[in-house]
């Protein structure tokens, strides 16, 4: 494909004297006026593209436009068809009711360290929407305006002008989520610098119509998010941890990230997709409006020696089928093909903990419930004496309290928003929540949070998707046990007062004081049998198909360096 210069010279000659047909004025100085195109370069075949322009909403697509691309010449970037279209000038007008813009060029912004933040958002798009189906393309179109830097939008600062476009507008005030559209900017914002351009990632083409018509932008459908494209859909679904074996991805439940799934089409034709951070995979293919048969199926061994399928098998066993699964498709996206796995428990904990001259196989470097118990208890002495001044001495904790912070911090984000919410008094609820053990569902969150803390300080298997699929299976047990979402919620959010049967930990001044309460724990009911330095055998009070053993045992596996696989 040939590329040219961003802009001619007699291009910029034009654009300096274009004047706006719209209200709000144009800033015509030289450098703003090209900042968009800066680092992009020109796609040569479609330097004369016609845009069809409609809404989104009419045209039965999620975004602010809906453009008919067309008059391009074949190259590898971008091809005719119905495609989402986003607005890149949110202070400029464009024709939009099925209207024609002929001389439409385009740019690639692939690679382009200024347009980074979007395309990033671009690529988790679709994520943003099923972690929040009450998303819609406003909050996403307003996010883009503010991750542009020319035109220069603060969502604020136009709300309070009384400038946002009218269709974010009802009755005087916003029809978006401010606070969602500040959400998606902050997440992108701290992730894009990491964000990594690869040959399938979604990634904007720059459309620079007439001068006095607004830019578009939309993702090719040769780019990694095709399946809103004419001819184009998709097939997805998740690989979860199927915790309680029914054979249904439940609410409860989370993916396993890093599985390998593989489509083969009708005619022998491979594709293989990973899955993200919460399980979901997608394929998109072309069928035209041809119904085409294809099959799904994960397999046990891969190429991709980096993925967790080989992991996986050892330790899981699948619910559901996992080969041999057949999806025939013309024009409708086909979505909820799951995969699910339970685990194998008697399996895991052998491999684990070993037994019957058996040497485990699975290596860690957790801690155990006591260790992860003195932290919080010297983490609170910390609190106390950085609250009240009197705290002189040096509190031999090997997690300090600002890391420790942080880990709680961790686990209220890990996976599920239940069952760990700890409130303003973090260290105290945790501590609480360590110590409890009157029932089955707080022993089990006893031991989670013990294992979570490990996974969040780094100290598991050395693989994070073993470490993060045992975490999902106990808090979907957690959540399962509890009855009610909000019910398990408010049972870890503690009130900051001492709770019955525990010691008084406000009233720790001295290391001696914090030694003192660890002695009664280590030597009274508090807690359970299991807060050991040592191994603990199972025992008949304890079954196997519980997910508190199998945490049990995942901490009082540690001293390896972790790894998953024959032990070394």
């Amino acid at each position: 494909m040939k590329t040219r210069l961003i802009i001619p010279i007699t291009t910029l000659l034009l654009m300096l004297f274009a004047v706006s047909s719209c209200d709000n004025s144009i800033n015509t100085d030289l450098e703003e006026t090209l900042a968009p195109y800066l680092e992009l370069e020109a796609i040569d075949e479609a330097s004369n593209t016609t845009l069809t322009i409609r809404r989104g909403t009419a045209a039965g697509l999620d975004s602010y436009f809906a453009f008919d691309v067309s008059n391009i010449e074949t190259n590898g970037i971008i091809s005719e068809g119905l495609v989402e279209g986003w607005c890149l000038e949110w202070d400029k007008p464009i024709a939009q009711n099925n209207d024609r813009h002929d001389g439409v060029e385009a740019y690639s912004t692939f690679g382009s360290e200024k347009w980074k933040p979007v395309n990033y958002l671009m690529s988790i798009k679709n994520k943003l929407k099923r972690e929040d189906p009450s998303l819609t393309y406003k909050e996403i179109q307003v996010a883009i305006w503010s991750l542009i830097d020319v035109p220069r939008f603060n969502v604020d600062e136009v709300l309070a002008a009384g400038r946002m476009p009218s269709r974010m507008m009802t009755n005087g005030q916003p029809n978006f989520s401010v606070s969602k559209v500040k959400d998606i900017v902050d997440r992108v914002r701290s992730n894009a610098d990491a964000y990594t351009y690869t040959e399938t990632t979604p990634f904007m083409v720059f459309a620079r119509t007439e001068n006095n018509s607004q830019n578009g932008g939309f993702v090719p459908c040769e780019s990694g998010d095709a399946d809103q494209c004419e001819g184009y859909v998709s097939i997805s679904g998740s690989v979860y941890v199927d915790a309680n074996g029914n054979e249904t991805l439940n609410s409860s439940e989370s993916g396993i990230q890093n599985v390998t799934v593989t489509l083969t089409d009708e005619y022998g034709n491979e594709h293989v997709t990973q899955t993200e951070t919460d399980g979901f995979y997608s394929f998109v293919v072309f069928t035209g409006d041809e119904e085409t048969s294809f099959s799904l199926e994960i397999e046990q061994e891969t190429d991709n020696t980096e993925d967790f399928n080989e992991g996986l098998f050892d330790t899981y066993l699948p619910t559901t089928p996992i080969s041999g699964i057949s999806v025939s498709i013309a024009e409708d996206n086909v979505s909820g093909i799951n995969f699910g796995f339970e685990p194998d428990i008697d399996g895991i904990i052998i491999a684990l903990l070993g037994g019957d001259g058996v040497e485990p196989t699975i290596v860690t470097n957790t801690e155990t419930k006591m260790f992860w118990t003195k932290q919080l208890v010297y983490g609170l002495l910390s609190e106390l004496g950085l609250a009240t001044g009197i705290l002189t001495e040096e509190i031999p904790s090997e997690v300090p309290l600002s890391l420790l912070t942080e880990h709680l911090e961790d686990i209220e984000n890990l996976l599920k928003e239940n069952p760990f919410q700890f409130g303003e008094n973090k260290v105290y609820a945790a501590l609480l929540t360590i110590l409890r053990n009157s029932s089955d569902l707080e022993r089990l969150l006893a031991e989670l949070l013990t294992a979570e803390l490990n996974v969040v300080s780094g100290r598991g298997s050395g693989s994070i998707e073993f470490d993060l699929a045992l975490m999902a299976f106990g808090e979907s047990s957690a959540i399962e046990l509890s009855g009610s979402l909000p019910g398990l919620r408010a049972a870890t959010r503690v009130e900051t007062t001492n709770a019955d049967g525990m010691p008084d930990f406000k009233s720790m001044r001295t290391v001696e004081d914090a030694e003192e309460i660890l002695h009664q724990i280590r030597t009274s009911q508090i807690g359970t049998a299991s807060v050991t330095t040592g191994i603990m055998p199972l025992t008949s009070s304890a079954e196997l198909d519980d997910a508190e053993p199998l945490l049990q045992s995942y901490n009082l596996s540690g001293g390896g360096g972790g790894s998953v696989g024959p032990a070394e």
